[in-house]
């Protein structure tokens, strides 16, 4: 049946795709939206085909004794990769 979920939406800071709901997918969704599973796993941080590959945080802040330039160093430098994966 096309009503089993083959796309679990994995997105944590609610990134999405334009025309696609940012929801766990079945394949009528993608025949309605006209995309294939390759299409969207290419978003490798949008879908997956397992609910389990879940996301891991960018880095963590604590803004209550200011951002250490290690820190700000080590986000840039994971926004930038991230960046470069979805190009």
């Amino acid at each position: 049946m096309n009503d089993a979920i083959v796309l679990h939406y994995i997105a944590e800071h609610g990134e999405f795709i334009n025309g696609v709901p940012t929801r766990d997918l079945t394949m009528a969704d993608l025949e309605a939206y006209g995309k294939t599973a390759a299409e969207l796993l290419a978003y490798n941080r949008i879908y997956s085909p397992t609910p389990t590959q879940l996301r891991k945080p960018l880095i963590v802040i604590d803004p209550n004794d200011g951002i250490q330039d290690n820190e700000a160093r080590d986000a840039s430098t994971v926004l930038n990769q991230r960046k470069h994966e979805q190009e």
